[in-house]
C-alpha cells in the first residue's frame, strides 16, 4: 500500500519526503494548494481512460410538463333492461341434438357388436385396448372410439384391466 502512494504522489508531481513534511504542518495553506493542484493533474489524467457520459436528454420534452386536461364525460341514458321470456328452442335444433344422441348410440352398438365378436371367436384373449381404439390416420377418430369404449366399459358390458406388461386391455 506504501509503494501505491509514493507512486501516486510521484505522478501528482510531489516528492513523497516533502509530502510527509507537508502533512506533518497541516495548517500550511501550501498544503492545501500542492494537495488540491495534485488532485487536479491526476484527474486529468484518469479522465482520458473513462468513456465520457453522455448528456440526458428527455424524449418527451421536459419531466414538468403540463398535464393534458381531461374531457368532460358525456352523459347517455341507461338502457333499461327488458325481462326476456325464456326462448322457446327450434325444433329444427332439437332434432338435430336428438339426431347426435341417436348416431351416437348407434356407433357404441356398433362397437359393441365388433367386441363380442371378437369374444366370442375368442373368449379368453383379451384384446389391447390400444389396438383396438387408435386409429393412426385420424386423431379424432380415435378420440371417438375412446369416447364410444368408455360407454361400453361404463354399461359394464367390457371391463378394462392391465396385462402383464401393465398395458391397458380390454376383457369380458
Amino acid at each position: 500500500m506504501l509503494r501505491y502512494v509514493e507512486t501516486l504522489l510521484t505522478h501528482m508531481g510531489v516528492n513523497p519526503l516533502e509530502a510527509e513534511e507537508l502533512i506533518r504542518d497541516e495548517d500550511s495553506p501550501d498544503f492545501e494548494f500542492i494537495v488540491y493542484d495534485s488532485w487536479k493533474i491526476t484527474g486529468r489524467t484518469a479522465e482520458n481512460t473513462f468513456n465520457k457520459t453522455h448528456t440526458f436528454h428527455f424524449l418527451l420534452g421536459s419531466i414538468y410538463g403540463e398535464c393534458p386536461v381531461p374531457k368532460p364525460r358525456v352523459d347517455r341514458p341507461r338502457k333499461v333492461p327488458v325481462i326476456q321470456e325464456e326462448r322457446a328452442m327450434p325444433a329444427q335444433l332439437r332434432r338435430m341434438e336428438e339426431s347426435h344422441q341417436e348416431a351416437t348410440e348407434k356407433e357404441v352398438e356398433r362397437i359393441l357388436g365388433l367386441l363380442q365378436t371378437y369374444f366370442r371367436e375368442d373368449p379368453d384373449t383379451p384384446m389391447s385396448f390400444f389396438d383396438f381404439v387408435v386409429d393412426p390416420h385420424s386423431f379424432p377418430r380415435t378420440v371417438e372410439n375412446i369416447f364410444h369404449v368408455s360407454f361400453i366399459i361404463r354399461d359394464g358390458f367390457a371391463r378394462i384391466r392391465l396385462d402383464q406388461d401393465r398395458l391397458p386391455v380390454i376383457g369380458k
